[in-house]
């Protein structure tokens, strides 16, 4: 039976979503798909939700992991850019029940520079 994969989402400001993507495939991901997007409903008062500010543009940064790497990447994100500093940005993880076109094996081990 293969290997569990986790989803790693990491949503930060605007033009950090690059840097994520470098750290992620020095820790190990071998792939992420960068998504732009706005600030809307605020869970907890009209300025952020869950500490991240949400009135600005923001990088979603998606990643299918395995889940034996997940924990590591997720980490590694985290301190390098810092989000233990409110509004920095936040990185959760899903589980991932089913996915058709993941292709790890094979893959150079030198990826095309972001």
């Amino acid at each position: 039976m293969s290997e569990k994969n986790v989803m790693l989402t990491a949503i930060v400001d605007r033009e950090i979503g690059r840097d994520v993507i470098k750290v992620a495939r020095k820790a190990g991901a071998v792939g992420a798909t960068s998504l732009h997007g706005r600030g809307g409903l605020s869970l907890v008062d009209g300025n952020n939700a869950l500490h991240v500010p949400i009135d600005s543009q923001k990088d979603i940064v998606i990643m299918i992991v395995p889940k034996s790497q997940a924990s590591n990447i997720s980490k590694r994100i985290g301190e390098s850019l810092d989000f233990e500093k409110p509004g920095t940005g936040i990185i959760f993880a899903s589980e991932v029940n089913r996915a058709t076109g993941l292709y790890n094996k094979g893959i150079s081990e030198e990826i095309e520079e972001f």
